[in-house]
């Protein structure tokens, strides 16, 4: 089954158009990827107007469904602009497009595929955002392309991707211009595709900037001389090598907060498994399910969070893994793992008394923890030696007494009376 759905309007439509025999032929051949689409509005009423008249021509018509059956992945997939289209409009989308990285990234894949990716689906207009790399010759230059900009989602800095700008198609702004009033190399640039064009085995991309600007989502791009403004936030910070992980961009996805995002979820595996939520009384109420989901995938991400921040402590970065963990414990506020982990960090920082907390959270949660207790005990200690070193002894001795009340079997703890005894 391919990674992008099949178009259900346009299925639709077309079953609508040529009858119940397409939709079982689909069916057999392609039930991967028809089982799961809601095909609820076909009602085949254009077919049945045109069931006379196609008597007329029936072997015409045997060829066209003959093709469209041969050829119905290409036909119904859903394409890459088809998406952006509806991403112009869609909140979800464009929630995706701010605070997730491009769906290649995440999968690792490699660089030649993604460069093929990209001369696959540019098109005339497309806006390309990228600098000014050298002067091939007397009038063209190349230009180093970066990223796609506006509704495509794609950051291309790794991939080598050159385009070419002739110099009648830009005009190099005051500030940023040669002598001989050419553009500075280097200069980054929001250009526009003017040109694809196979060339035996490649494609050349012509880009210019002599529209000044360019209308997208209904806002005004200025073409020229740019700044990486003009990106989504999630490109820039792959720009800048400072893409955080999918994970935590998804905590910013308003969707992925939603229970309604929940509920769709679960349509979408109950049509893709053949499952009746709504009728078979062995399963619980459709309402219920996103509500139980919810918190078992939140302690997933809270447990992520807290390899991450312990990776950050083993590394010495102590203000990142204290990010980290405390993003655990927004998610989940009674992670033992992540107030453990806190608990040790806040020791190592010398903050006793948060580090306390945080163990004896633990102990109240899991009276039969034995490092939250052993870890507790160690940290009174330190305290109450502290205390000691100031002169402060009947604080010393409080905590003493609150490190034998945790483990009275703790002899460090009796020691220690009995010095300030």
């Amino acid at each position: 089954m391919d990674i992008l759905p099949w178009n259900e309007n346009l299925l639709t439509r077309t079953v609508n158009f040529h009858g119940e025999d397409l939709l079982s032929s689909l069916s057999k051949r392609y039930r991967d990827e028809i089982q799961h689409l809601d095909l609820n509005s076909i009602t085949y009423r254009r077919y049945f107007e045109r069931k006379q008249l196609l008597s007329k021509y029936s072997s015409h018509n045997d060829i066209l469904l003959q093709f469209i059956h041969h050829m119905a992945k290409k036909i119904f997939k859903t394409t890459e602009q088809q998406i952006n289209k509806q991403d112009r409009y869609n909140e979800v989308f464009r929630d995706i497009r701010n605070f997730l990285p491009p769906l290649e990234y995440c999968m690792n894949v490699h660089t030649k595929i993604r460069n093929d990716m990209f001369f696959r689906n540019v098109e005339k207009d497309d806006l390309l955002f990228g600098y000014i790399d050298s002067f091939p010759s007397e009038n063209i230059y190349t230009v180093k392309i970066l990223s796609t900009v506006a509704t495509k989602h794609r950051c291309i800095k790794d991939c080598d991707i050159m385009a070419f700008m002739r110099e009648e198609e830009t005009q190099a702004e005051p500030g940023f211009r040669e002598e001989n009033g050419r553009w500075k190399v280097n200069t980054p640039l929001l250009t526009q595709v003017q040109m694809v064009q196979s060339v035996g085995q490649s494609t050349a991309i012509l880009v210019g900037t002599r529209d000044s600007t360019s209308v997208i989502n209904n806002q005004n791009m200025q073409l020229g001389k740019a700044t990486k403004d003009c990106l989504s936030p999630s490109i820039i910070k792959m720009l800048d090598n400072k893409l955080p992980t999918y994970y935590r961009g998804l905590e910013n996805v308003g969707a992925f907060q939603s229970s309604y995002s929940w509920k769709k979820s679960m349509d979408y595996l109950s049509k893709h498994y053949t499952l009746d939520l709504k009728v078979s009384s062995t399963l619980m109420k459709i309402d219920i399910i996103p509500r139980l989901l919810k918190p078992e995938d939140q302690y997933k991400l809270a447990r992520r969070c807290v390899a991450e921040g312990v990776a950050h402590y083993r590394a010495g970065e102590n203000k990142e893994a204290l990010e980290a963990l405390q993003a655990a414990l927004s998610i989940d506020k009674n992670h033992v793992d992540a107030l453990m982990a806190r608990g040790t960090l806040w020791a190592n920082l010398s903050k006793f008394e948060k580090a306390i907390e945080d163990f004896e959270l633990v102990i109240h949660l899991k009276p039969d923890h034995a490092t939250a207790r052993r870890y507790a005990c160690e940290t009174l200690l330190q305290l109450a030696d502290s205390y000691v070193d100031m002169g402060q002894l009947p604080e010393a001795e409080e905590k003493y007494q609150h490190c034998l009340e945790i483990d009275h079997k703790f002899t460090a703890a009796r020691e220690g009376l009995q010095k300030i005894g």
